[in-house]
């Protein structure tokens, strides 16, 4: 098996009917690429979560055929002709409501840089990186579903149950988690106290130095409960975290109604 670039994110040149192995948080993924570009896969989740250095793990014969049981979901795909598998990371899918387990207040005027460890889940692409060749994606870790806002003007989201952190420059806790930056000003006359924040991650860029991984800054102006509150997300990594490349670009683009129903969410919160 031969790696490009030295990282386990990328492109991967695979042999030929060999499985390989990798326990990617919670996640744990068997794979096998055949004769003219055919991938099969299989995928358990284990009680355990892993936060070892990702790396592919080449089976033996014996080991392959220990898998082949009732645990694993196994999935055949015909892709690209050739040896190449691409695994990225990728922001969840819909938003995250943030529940910290301390309770935050921003005094009128002031403001405060937090941080958030997202865990990430995995792209995996018959080829290069593009839609048309992307395989499936598996969460690294279950997060439970959550209603966030009014019956009817409310919208589906994860929970992710995370503490903030207040410290920078910050490591992700895991390979598998992405640092997000949350820089968020009260302008308002009033105290700005939420238990919980909406987050639409599916908007976020993914950015790696190497080591650890970082999205784009979210900014977030709030005005008061009946004002319009402006929130921007950052074209680019943090500055406080160097110089990091862009690995993957958000599953969705930013635009002006996202802004106005992200301030529903935050005005919500402070009625708590």
């Amino acid at each position: 098996m031969e790696k490009t670039k030295g990282s386990f994110w990328g492109s991967t040149q695979f042999a030929e009917k060999r499985w390989y192995y990798i326990h990617a948080g919670t996640l744990e993924l068997w794979l096998q690429m055949r004769e003219t570009g055919e991938v099969v896969v299989g995928t358990r989740r284990s009680a355990a979560a892993s936060d070892a250095a990702l790396q592919w793990t080449e089976l033996n014969s014996i080991q392959a055929e220990q898998n082949e049981d009732s645990t694993i979901k196994w999935d055949w795909y015909a892709g690209q002709p050739g040896r190449e598998i691409t695994v990225l990371p990728a922001m969840p899918d819909r938003p995250l409501v943030l529940k910290p387990q301390l309770s935050r207040h921003i005094l009128p005027g002031c403001k405060t840089q937090l941080l958030v460890f997202i865990p990430v889940w995995l792209q995996v692409y018959s080829g290069g990186e593009s839609s048309e060749n992307m395989i499936a994606q598996f969460p690294s870790e279950i997060l439970s579903s959550t209603w966030f806002g009014e019956m009817q003007s409310g919208e589906l989201c994860y929970a992710l149950e995370r503490d903030l952190q207040d410290n920078r420059p910050a490591v992700a806790l895991s390979p598998l988690s992405a640092v997000c930056t949350l820089n968020i000003h009260n302008d308002s006359q009033s105290l700005l106290d939420f238990q919980r924040m909406a987050l639409h991650a599916e908007y976020l860029s993914i950015y790696t130095d190497g080591h650890s991984l970082y999205t784009n800054e979210v900014s977030v102006k709030f005005n008061g409960v009946d004002q319009i509150s402006q929130l921007k997300y950052s074209p680019r990594a943090p500055k406080w975290s160097g110089s990091p490349g862009r690995l993957k670009g958000p599953h969705q683009h930013p635009n002006k109604s996202l802004l106005k129903r992200s301030f529903y969410f935050i005005k919500s919160l402070t009625e708590m």
